[in-house]
This record gives structure tokens, C-alpha cells and sequence, in this order.
């Protein structure tokens, strides 16, 4: 392989790297398509680059020379605003010709290494969330304390599970059933607090409300495969969300209690 040919290479790994991260980390499709466009070409090369929530297509030459083609499968799909905005300033970055080709390649997988301490700041930031959003919908301070340590521990577990096959799904399920079965076992232990609200609020870290937003942008834009791909797991992943909360209250009904 000649050294064009290697650096040819080295390019559209990057501009890949890149275009992965912002669909792993909850970006539209157009603007994974643009950032791999626009580095390319600022390298000198001229692409084909077709995206979708769980896929990635590139094709690339220079000067009518042999394409170089890289296909890649996207398995893990979450949300995450930073790693977001870092990737979309570093292509930018580089697009500007402020950074290196090499320094791109380097910022981006540092980005995407997992960092230990992530898992508490986004436990933290999810059950403050979920707290603020208790008390928006009337709850008391006792509604704020357990649905901040709800949401917390549901997003701290699920941080672990996130580079497995585990899917949203099940996550959604699972989490609705934990966060309705600890507003019972609390609000019954202690005799206080409003299951209802304490649900409400707990769920709402977790509801697609970023999947459907960008199901709507990608439509818009005439991506019609991945908007409708973006809609459909939206509404299941909401479904499976609502029905661990429904078997939880269905559960506790039966039992004898009363919402």
C-alpha cells in the first residue's frame, strides 16, 4: 500500500469515527452525513456516505483512483449532548485546518474511551432531573427524595450495560417496573408521598423524548428510512416504559392497595 493510499485510509477512518460517534450518541443522520462530507473533502477526497440509526455506508476517492469503501454496523445507540458537541467541533476543528488529521483521530477515540467517573455524573444528573421534574408535577420533598434516588440508580445500572446486547427495551421495561415498585414499597413503608407523582417524575429520564425529536428532523430533511426507523423505536421503547409501570400498578392493585 503506497503511502496515498494509507493516508486515504487514515482519512476515512477518521471521517467514520466521527460520523459513528454522533449516531451513537444520539445525532441526526443528515448530521452524521454532512460531518463525513465535509472531512472528507477537506482532506481532498470526494465521498458517498449514506446513514442510518444502525448502519453506515462510505465510499471514497481521490482524482478517479480506486474507491475506498467502509461499512460499519451501529449496535449501541444512547444520549449523550457532550460527546455530541465534542465530535462536531473536532471535525469542524479539522475542517478549519486548526488540527491535524492525526489529532482529530486522537481527540475523537479519547471521546469515545468510557470514562469511570461518567456513570456517577450521569446517575447524579439523571435523579436531580427526575427530582425537579416531581416537584414541577406538585410532589412533596419526600416525592423529591425518592424519585432522585429512583432515576439514579436506574441510569447508574443501566451505564453498565450499555457496551452488551441488552436492549432499550428491556432497559424501559425493567426500569418502569423498578422505579413504580420502589414508589410503592416507599410511600407504603412510610406513609407518605403520592405514588402517582413519584412515577411520573422518575420515568421521565427515561422516556425517547431526543429519539423523537430527531425521527421528526430526519423526516423533514427526507430521510425518510431512518425518521421512520427513529419513530418506531421510539413508541416501543416509550410502550415497554409504560408497560413495566402498568405490571407494577397492576401488581399492587391485585394485592389489595389502593393509588
Amino acid at each position: 500500500m503506497t503511502d496515498e493510499e494509507k493516508n486515504d485510509s487514515f482519512l476515512l477512518h477518521t471521517a467514520e469515527l466521527a460520523g459513528i460517534t454522533i449516531l451513537e450518541n444520539g445525532g441526526e443522520t443528515f448530521r452524521a452525513e454532512e460531518t463525513v462530507l465535509r472531512m472528507c473533502r477537506a482532506g481532498g477526497a470526494e465521498p458517498s456516505v449514506i446513514a442510518f440509526p444502525t448502519g453506515f455506508f462510505i465510499s471514497m476517492n481521490r482524482d478517479g483512483g480506486t474507491p475506498l469503501t467502509s461499512v460499519s454496523r451501529i449496535r449501541l445507540r444512547s444520549v449523550n449532548l457532550y460527546r455530541l458537541e465534542r465530535a462536531n467541533s473536532y471535525s469542524r476543528a479539522f475542517c478549519r485546518g486548526d488540527i491535524t488529521l492525526e489529532e482529530t483521530e486522537r481527540l475523537l477515540r479519547n471521546l469515545n474511551e468510557p470514562g469511570k467517573k461518567q456513570h456517577f455524573r450521569f446517575a447524579i444528573a439523571a435523579g436531580l432531573s427526575a427530582a425537579m421534574f416531581t416537584m414541577l408535577f406538585g410532589g412533596s420533598v419526600f416525592d423529591f427524595i425518592v424519585s432522585f434516588f429512583c432515576s439514579a440508580f436506574i441510569q447508574f445500572v443501566t451505564g453498565f450495560f450499555r457496551h452488551t446486547n441488552i436492549h432499550n427495551f428491556a432497559v424501559s421495561f425493567f426500569g418502569g417496573l423498578f422505579i413504580t415498585a420502589a414508589a410503592i414499597v416507599s410511600t407504603v413503608c412510610f406513609k407518605t408521598g403520592s405514588i402517582d407523582t413519584i412515577t411520573i417524575g422518575a420515568i421521565m429520564p427515561l422516556l425517547p423524548g431526543l429519539s423523537l425529536t430527531n425521527a421528526i428532523r430526519d423526516t423533514v430533511v427526507g430521510d425518510l428510512v431512518s425518521g421512520t426507523a427513529r419513530f418506531t423505536e421510539a413508541v416501543i421503547v416509550a410502550g415497554s416504559l409504560a408497560a413495566g409501570v402498568a405490571v407494577g400498578l397492576s401488581v399492587y392493585i391485585n394485592l389489595g392497595g389502593v393509588l
